[in-house]
C-alpha cells in the first residue's frame, strides 16, 4: 500500500501538467512548453541530489537511461503537438493502453509480470480511463481506436503510449541500477543538455516568449519535479505496471479539470468511467 500514495501524486502531477500546457500554449508553441518539461526541474533533482548519497551504479543503469532519454525527448515533443492540434476526446483515450503495453516490456526488461488480481485491476483501469475520455453521444465508443487510421494526431498518441511503456520498463531498470534521485537526476541532466542549445539552434526556442510566460512555465517544471519524485519512488515497492496503471488515473484528474475549468459536460455518462477507475486501484491494493 505505501506505493500508492506517491503513484497518486504522480497521476495529480500528470494531470496538472496537462492543463498548464494546454493553457500555455494558447501564447507560446509546444516546442517551448516541451522545453520547459525537459529542462526546467533539472535543477530541483540536481539540489536534492546534494543532501543524498551518490549510489552504487549498476551496469544497466546508462543503457537504461540512455534508451529513456532518447524515447523522452521524441515522445514529449509529439505529445505536446498532439495536445496543441487534436481533439482530446480522440487522443486520451489512447494513453490508457500505455500499461498493456507494459504487459509486454515489463516482462521483457525487468522480468515483471502482475499477479492475477493487480492484473484485473490494471485492465480496469485501462477501461474505465478508456471510457472517460470520449464522446459517446456525439463519436461513439469505438471512435478512437478507428481514428487509429484516420486521424494522424490519435496515430502519434499511440506511439506516443508506446514509448511511454517502453521509458516506464527503462526507468525501473534505472532505478534498480542505481537510485530513484540519482536516475532522475541524470536522465533530466541530459535532456535539458540536449535540448536547450538544439532548440536554441533551430530559432524554436524564443527567450522573449519563455520570459513572459516564465511563471507557467516554471509551474510545469516544479510540477514535473514532484510526480517524477514520486513515480520512481513507487518504483522502489512495487511493479513499474502498477504504478503507471495508477498513474492513468491523471485522466480522471484531467476530466475533473474539464468540468471544474472549461464547464465540460457529459459528467453522467463519465461516472462509469470513474467507477471502473477506481475498482480497478482497489483490485490492485487487496
Amino acid at each position: 500500500m505505501l506505493w500508492l500514495l506517491p503513484a497518486l501524486l504522480a497521476a495529480f502531477s500528470s494531470a496538472t501538467i496537462s492543463l498548464l500546457s494546454k493553457k500555455s500554449m494558447k501564447s507560446v508553441s509546444y516546442y517551448v512548453v516541451s522545453w520547459a518539461l525537459l529542462t526546467l526541474s533539472f535543477p530541483l533533482f540536481l539540489s536534492a541530489l546534494f543532501f543524498t548519497e551518490i549510489p552504487e551504479i549498476g551496469q544497466w543503469f546508462w543503457p537504461a537511461t540512455v534508451v529513456h532519454v532518447s524515447l523522452f525527448l521524441v515522445s514529449i515533443v509529439l505529445y505536446m503537438r498532439v495536445l496543441e492540434t487534436s481533439d482530446l476526446s480522440l487522443t486520451l483515450p489512447i494513453l490508457a493502453f500505455s500499461p498493456i503495453f507494459m504487459l509486454v516490456t515489463g516482462p521483457i526488461l525487468n522480468g515483471e509480470f502482475p499477479e492475477p488480481k493487480a492484473l484485473a485491476g490494471i485492465l480496469w483501469i485501462v477501461l474505465g480511463a478508456y471510457l472517460l475520455s470520449f464522446d459517446r453521444k456525439k463519436r461513439g465508443i469505438f471512435a478512437p481506436l478507428k481514428s487509429i487510421l484516420t486521424d494522424h494526431g490519435t496515430s502519434l498518441m499511440l506511439v506516443v503510449s508506446l514509448m511511454w511503456a517502453i521509458m516506464a520498463s527503462t526507468s525501473k531498470l534505472a532505478v534498480s541500477n542505481s537510485s530513484p534521485l540519482f536516475a532522475l537526476t541524470a536522465t533530466y541532466a541530459l535532456t535539458a543538455f540536449i535540448s536547450t542549445p538544439a532548440l536554441l539552434l533551430t530559432g524554436l526556442l524564443k527567450i522573449k516568449e519563455v520570459k513572459q510566460n516564465f511563471g507557467s512555465l516554471l509551474a510545469i517544471g516544479v510540477l514535473t519535479f514532484i510526480g517524477n519524485i514520486g513515480l520512481y519512488y513507487s518504483f522502489t515497492l512495487t511493479l513499474a505496471v502498477h504504478a503507471i496503471a495508477v498513474k492513468r488515473l491523471s485522466i480522471l484528474i484531467g476530466t475533473v479539470y474539464g468540468f471544474t475549468f472549461f464547464k465540460e459536460k457529459n459528467k453522467r455518462q463519465r461516472l462509469i468511467g470513474v467507477l471502473l477507475m477506481l475498482a480497478g486501484v482497489f483490485l490492485m491494493t487487496l
